[in-house]
């Protein structure tokens, strides 16, 4: 009989890494856009400065992470997912306890439009430093693509009847 469907997920290039260039400063009380960026990885052009524009519609897994350096007793952090600042995809907070250093990060499928940038937000509930190279602060994006087999080769079709065409004209 016919193959069937099957289902899995194929490597693609549809994908780009980026990282916080440099230390960021947070005022406190106060949210950022997560600038400047620098491409990891990004063979389909899509790192800006500011985000992620991925130029195909779909599925996209998004990873992220950010490393606060500053933490005080009975305040919070925040590390947000947003998709062209109108929309919030994720939403990262964490109380903090009075340590060196907290990270927060996490995954989500996310379906993204052409054309949409995905952002990173920071809040700090006090004066605050998020760390700014490719191990602390990133982002990651990556198109979901099916992986089924190829299908069966389809029947040939009928000839069709033959024609004559016109003659030309004479010299």
């Amino acid at each position: 009989g016919p193959q069937g469907p099957a289902s899995g997920l194929a490597l693609s290039n549809y994908t780009a890494t980026a990282y916080l260039n440099g230390n960021l400063g947070l005022t406190a009380n106060t949210s950022v856009v997560l600038a400047p960026l620098t491409a990891i990885n990004d063979p389909q052009g899509w790192v800006s400065s500011s985000g992620i524009t991925p130029t195909i519609s779909g599925y996209y897994q998004i990873d992220y992470q950010g490393v606060f350096s500053n933490v005080a007793t009975n305040t919070q952090i925040q590390l947000n997912l947003w998709l062209d600042i109108t929309t919030q995809a994720s939403y990262l907070v964490a109380p903090t306890n009075p340590t060196a250093f907290q990270s927060l990060g996490t995954s989500k499928i996310v379906y993204v439009n052409a054309g949409q940038r995905i952002n990173l937000v920071a809040f700090s509930g006090v004066n605050n430093t998020l760390g700014g190279n490719p191990q602390s602060t990133w982002l990651s994006v990556m198109l979901l693509t099916n992986a089924g087999p190829t299908g069966l080769t389809g029947a040939t079709g009928q000839v069709g009847p033959a024609a004559t065409g016109a003659s030309g004209a004479t010299g």
